[in-house]
């Protein structure tokens, strides 16, 4: 997401989003179960959309199997099964429901009551443990209805959205409090929120491609710290809000299928084809706290699931297109009750595979200890090529396993305000002090590691013109036709008081674009979204920017990135092993080679 300046910098709006580049993730060894589930004899799935488990391993499955009359391409196609953990078929919970037309989803909410999402009739039934109906959402159109018809797709103008009725919903998630996000959907293309007694409260959402809007919202998920994810499948992209609708930040996978691979059915897309289809988020879960991580389910074509960290690192890839076992018609839906066991609900294979992940072997060269814990670092990005250096050798001198997290400064502070967990943080020093004083890091913990200078970058290519001076700078921005920077970075307000101190605030106000995703500003101008960005130098290399140079003395601060350590943190001997590791000499070379240079 980015923000335009107006005057004095303080009217903001969106912008699109654009793929995180990564390396290729590695293909996770996996065992599939394509069986595991035991319907009764004579019986079978149909298309199978809707997938998910309840807190004592029972399995609940939403098949399109007709439960009703109807023609051939209109029948009332809904069953809603119970499995045992051990597979075995258990019962049929809503037999000819007035709400069944077209399954689409299933979920459990953390009481167990059951959810399910019919997309035929516009319709979301919450039923509890016992199978009877307690809430109903939405309504479905009757047949002696004047306007009684299927809905139509015409989005030019589009159809406006009415409270509390839906167009072809999708999915349902809740937050902490118990409130009530639907995916709605289809037509509607938004959000719908209601309040944990079913009251209507907002939605938020519109049929587009800009940042906020979506195409189709078809998958919900959302974390323990009721960051809302949501899966804007035909825009390619997963967008995440806040509890109040507000986009945080949005991420797309781009992860380029295996060529060999063919669609289960039509042609299997090539060129612009593919590139529209593949990564697109067909299905969402995220495993239970403490140490979450998102499962995707790509569409029919290409067909995989991946793992992926939350700040939308893709950690690896499970399979591919197919219609033998371990293979997928693409994941409609996708419950994980942990990070190694999956549930794939496919639509077009009529079925539901029991995906377990293999314990994964240790990184050549590492010599993992036995009962050694793992360390969690939440670090701002402005140290990423850094840290990126130095964890492999910490984790080969230690036997340790390091995760990281990554964002901005601020946004991480108000995360870790809000009571997210970790053992080690690599902020500003200014927010280390506050959390700190918060006593969310243990006193006597700050230390300095590095610290970095602003710098000015273009897009690798672009002609190389002097930034040396003030008058040079003030030239080199106001002929440029974009610039981008952080909207909460540790330079931010540096970097707005330099264009006040060159007199050029106003001129500067309708071609600066403010960005509130990490890493976002020098990705934009890779993209060639954007034509010049403004960063730390640490930022700048690490995204592979052309440095056109430091900024002037005149207008530099040092940017600074400081360690401390979780009050509450278990592993405190290993957090303080880490941090006098990246402070130690050995490590020096790393630090400069990043861009930054060790604090004296």
């Amino acid at each position: 997401m980015k923000t335009r300046l107006a005057v004095l910098f303080v009217m903001l709006a969106l912008v699109a989003p654009s793929a995180l580049a990564q390396q290729r993730p590695p293909d996770l060894p996996f065992d599939s179960d394509p069986e595991f589930l035991q319907l009764p004899a004579g019986m079978n799935f149909g298309e199978v959309p809707g997938v998910a488990v309840n807190s004592k391993g029972h399995v609940f499955v939403f098949t399109r199997a007709p439960s009703g009359g109807g023609s051939a391409f209109m029948p009332a196609a809904a069953q809603l099964f119970e499995f045992g953990p051990n597979g075995a078929f258990m019962r049929e919970i809503g037999r000819n429901l007035y709400a069944w037309a077209e399954a689409h989803s299933v979920r459990i909410d953390k009481d167990d009551n059951i959810w399910a999402i019919d997309k035929g009739s516009d319709m979301v039934v919450k039923f509890n443990p016992a199978g009877r109906v307690m809430l109903v959402f939405g309504r479905r159109k009757e047949s002696v209805d004047e306007d009684s018809k299927p809905w139509q797709r015409d989005r030019n103008p589009p159809l406006p959205a009415i409270d509390g009725l839906f167009r072809e919903p999708t999915d349902v998630a809740w937050d902490s409090a118990g409130n009530i996000y639907i995916t709605d959907g289809y037509i509607n293309s938004r959000v719908a929120k209601y309040d944990k007694d079913g009251n209507w409260v907002t939605s938020w959402g519109e049929h587009g491609t800009g940042p906020g809007q979506f195409n189709l919202p078809h998958a919900i998920a959302i974390d323990s710290h009721d960051n809302i994810y949501v899966g804007d499948r035909t825009n390619r992209r997963i967008q995440v809000f806040d509890t109040a609708g507000t986009l945080l930040r949005m991420f797309t996978i781009d992860v380029l299928p295996d060529p060999a691979t063919r669609a289960v059915y039509g042609n299997t897309p090539t060129g612009a084809a593919l590139a529209a289809v593949s990564g697109q988020p067909n299905s969402i879960c995220i495993t239970p706290a403490p140490n979450q991580v998102m499962f995707v389910g790509e569409s029919t074509y290409p067909g995989r699931i991946f793992k992926v960290a939350l700040d939308g690192q893709v950690l690896g890839v499970i399979g591919k297109s197919g219609r033998q076992p371990k293979t997928f018609s693409g994941a409609h839906a996708l419950a994980c009750p942990s990070d190694h066991e999956i549930y794939a609900a496919e639509t077009a294979n009529w079925r539901v595979q029991k995906v377990m992940l293999r314990q994964q072997a240790a990184t050549p060269g590492t010599t993992p200890a036995a009962g050694r814990s793992d360390l969690h670092v939440i670090s701002s990005i402005g140290i990423r090529g850094a840290l990126q250096k130095m964890l492999p050798e910490f984790e080969r001198a230690s036997g340790r396993k390091v995760t990281v997290d990554w964002g901005t400064t601020a946004g991480l502070k108000r995360e870790l305000e809000g009571g997210r967990t970790f053992d080690v943080t690599i902020l500003t020093p200014g927010a280390i002090d506050d959390l700190i004083k918060e006593h969310i890091i243990a006193d006597g913990t700050h230390t300095d590691i590095a610290q970095t200078f602003l710098g000015i970058g273009v897009r690798p290519g672009a002609p190389r013109v002097d930034v040396g001076t003030a008058d040079a700078i003030k030239r080199r921005l106001l002929a440029a036709k974009t610039i981008t920077f952080s909207k909460e970075g540790a330079s931010t307000a540096a970097l707005l008081e330099m264009m006040r101190r060159l007199g050029i605030a106003d001129q500067m106000a309708a071609k600066t674009v403010l960005q509130t995703v990490s890493g976002r500003p020098a990705e934009s101008v890779m993209d060639g979204e954007n034509e010049i960005v403004l960063a730390p130098l640490s930022e700048l290399r690490v995204a592979g920017i052309q440095i056109l140079g430091p900024l002037p003395k005149e207008f530099q601060v040092p940017v600074v990135m400081s360690a401390g350590i979780a009050a509450a943190s278990a592993k405190a001997a290993a957090a303080k092993e880490l941090v006098a590791f990246l402070t130690s000499a050995k490590m020096i070379p790393m630090i400069t080679a990043s861009g930054m240079e060790v604090v004296r």
